[in-house]
């Protein structure tokens, strides 16, 4: 017996290579750096048998950017024309503080030159705003412009900007998508999903600078898109700079890769390893990787049947964005070196059949496990061997019985199977079209689920990948992954149970984080507990807006007043923007406060006690003054003293004189 067994051979495997800052990578090539490793490997698959390979992937410092600004020029973008014409310098020295390898290009459009997107009116081919009420004259409308290949010369660039005018079209949609396959390959009537594989192709990350009145629809866009983010433009188009810049980090800090040309028997898994150290299971991106960074992925490959048999086939695997790729070779082995030795007319197959690998494969006038049954006398043997039971249909009714063995009939909707044909691979439930939701075999009327399939019909993933929070956790904490999906514990709700009203608020929440990736401080700050928990980006700024809906304010240990915004990105991440330095008060000096204190207490009370002094001497001198001034006035009459009493008396006796007088 044999048992072939899959196998992976690699090909090629540069280790990678990191590339000085500031050296240029356009002049020396980008085939001397190498971000992928492996680069070639060839897959030998039997059906049924996985096979695992790393992939790791290097975010190289001063990787070459290449940004092709593609404008809209209808009449509604007029103000948005004057404000980007200084565009050029000023991010070009933004983008200079990120990579030495910058490069500008420019193109334009407004719209289909059929109808009913113009007016096809004669009168309005060259002056399409002939009857405008702000503008009267105008360029004939156009589809698209290509007007500058991508330079390193901003001031062309500017140049260029300042000889645009706009043009008119008829409705409110624009031909951007027209426009933009155009700039990628020049096909006409792209679809999304056009679009999504041209950009792949050539390596093209979109970023959509959209006002705020369309910003959901285009965030729909994105999801078709690989690697496409969305920008909320303001109506005067003056946040741009920050919109491109906030854009290359979240590209930059983000490794995602994707399968080209996969066969549809084949299939992939993805687990990631990234810098937190943890395996994250059903996942194909890394989100916070730092440039010089290496990340990890398993891929597991399974062929799902014999459909290719023998054939080679070349599919790849590539990160978005990056123009390396690993190229793989593919071949289904379905059968066995056993066959080259089979023998004809085998003694072990009763002289009527060829014996391949161990089993008879028997000529068409026979039947039977050794071909011992012919077919003439195969009818009319007895029924009842192919009976499932006493009074049951002979082979069910989906076979014919042969030499006592059922031969099962074949169906346009599957295959009959069992020992009675009692069983088939049809008979399953379905799930939107699919039998088992394509995700498992229908073996008897039960679903057999592939690997990370769970359920009876076999459409609960185990995938726990779309359960992440931005922290990394599973439904933050907050609930179970359910089929792919949280349940959340009451009080909590969001896609990723992030939401939760009553639990501790979300500034909180991201306070450590913000304080031990900043400042390096907190509790987060000892050993590697702050890369683990804190995955979410967080962008270092001058200023921020205070009319920002989520604006939190935290004073720390020391006094100081730090101040963050959190925001949802169009992929649903946290994402924060925190001030560059904290607000800091110098503290008091006790020395300086006391002897002030102290001397104002003590120069008080002198300058009470002087007042009072003051006062009463003023009071004093008033009195004294109108004293003196009273006594002035007085004038004294010689009297004698009322109390003083004389030395001598005189008395006179009242009798003496009477009898004086009778005399």
């Amino acid at each position: 017996m044999e048992a072939p067994q899959s196998e992976v051979s690699l090909l090629q495997a540069v280790p990678h290579n990191h590339w000085q800052h500031g050296e240029s990578l356009r002049e020396h090539g980008m085939g001397n750096l190498t971000q992928l490793s492996p680069q070639n490997i060839a897959l030998t698959l039997r059906p049924g048998q996985k096979v695992r390979f790393p992939i790791s992937v290097l975010q190289a410092e001063d990787y070459p950017v290449d940004l092709y600004y593609l404008m809209d020029l209808s009449l509604s973008m007029h103000n948005d024309l004057h404000t980007i014409r200084d565009l050029g310098p000023v991010l070009a020295d933004q983008m200079a503080k990120l990579t030495s390898n910058f490069r500008l290009g420019f193109g334009s459009f407004v719209d289909k030159l059929v109808s009913p997107f113009i007016n096809v009116a004669e009168r309005y081919q060259q002056n399409p705003c002939a009857e405008g009420r702000v503008f009267r004259n105008c360029p004939p409308t156009f589809a698209y412009n290509h007007i500058l290949s991508l330079t390193a010369d901003t001031e062309h660039f500017r140049q260029e900007l300042m000889k645009q005018k706009v043009s008119a079209n008829r409705d409110s949609p624009e031909g951007g998508f027209d426009a933009m396959l155009q700039a990628a390959v020049c096909v006409d009537y792209p679809s999304l999903g056009l679009l999504g594989e041209k950009f792949s192709e050539n390596n093209i990350n979109l970023i959509f600078a959209i006002t705020d009145k369309v910003a959901e629809m285009y965030k729909v866009y994105s999801d078709l898109i690989p690697g496409a983010t969305v920008g909320i433009l303001a109506d005067d188009s003056s946040n741009i700079i920050k919109l491109i810049v906030e854009a290359y980090n979240k590209i930059r800090s983000k490794v995602e890769l994707e399968a080209l040309e996969q066969p549809e028997d084949i299939s992939l898994m993805f687990t990631a390893l990234c810098g937190d150290g943890q395996l994250q299971p059903g996942q194909r991106f890394c989100h916070n990787v730092k440039l010089g960074e290496t990340v990890s992925f398993e891929v597991e490959v399974e062929a799902k049947g014999c459909a290719e048999h023998g054939r080679s086939r070349n599919f790849m695997i590539k990160p978005l964005g990056m123009t390396e790729a690993l190229h793989i070779s593919l071949r289904v082995d379905c059968g066995c070196s056993c066959l080259a030795e089979a023998q004809d007319n085998s003694s072990e197959c009763s002289n009527a059949g060829t014996l391949e690998c161990g089993v008879c494969r028997c000529n068409p006038s026979h039947i039977g496990p050794t071909c011992e049954c012919p077919q003439k006398s195969a009818l009319s043997a007895g029924h009842d061997a192919c009976r499932e039971g006493e009074g049951k249909p002979v082979c069910s009714r989906r076979g014919d019985c042969i030499c006592g063995t059922c031969v099962c009939h074949t169906s346009e909707y599957g295959n009959f199977n069992g020992n009675f044909c009692e069983c088939d691979d049809f008979s399953c439930d379905n799930f939107q079209g699919k039998i088992c939701s394509g995700h498992g075999s229908c073996q008897c009327g039960i679903c057999k689920c592939d690997a990370n399939w769970t359920g009876e019909i076999c459409n609960c993933s185990q995938n726990e990948a779309a359960c992440l929070a931005t922290d990394g956790t599973v439904c933050s904490k907050r609930g179970k992954c359910v089929c792919g999906r949280c349940i959340c514990d009451e009080g909590s709700h969001g896609n990723t149970c992030d939401k939760c009203p009553s639990c501790t608020d979300i500034c909180s929440a991201q306070r450590d984080c913000v304080e031990c990736k900043l400042f390096n401080a907190g509790p987060l700050a000892s050993g590697q507990e702050c890369e683990m928990r804190c995955s979410g980006t967080i962008t270092v700024v001058d200023n921020i807006d205070s009319s920002i809906e989520q604006l939190c304010t935290y004073k720390d240990d020391d006094g100081c007043v730090m101040h963050f915004a959190l925001f949802e990105s169009p992929e649903g991440y946290l994402n924060i923007t925190a001030l560059q330095n904290k607000e800091c008060t110098e503290g008091p000096k006790v020395l300086p406060v006391v002897l002030a204190v102290t001397s104002t207490v003590l120069g008080l009370g002198l300058l009470a006690l002087l007042i009072w002094k003051l006062l009463v001497s003023l009071h004093d001198r008033r009195e004294v003054a109108r004293f003196i001034q009273e006594q002035g006035k007085a004038c004294w009459e010689a009297e004698t003293n009322p109390i003083y009493k004389g030395t001598v008396s005189t008395f006179t006796n009242v009798a003496y004189a009477s009898s004086n007088s009778k005399q």
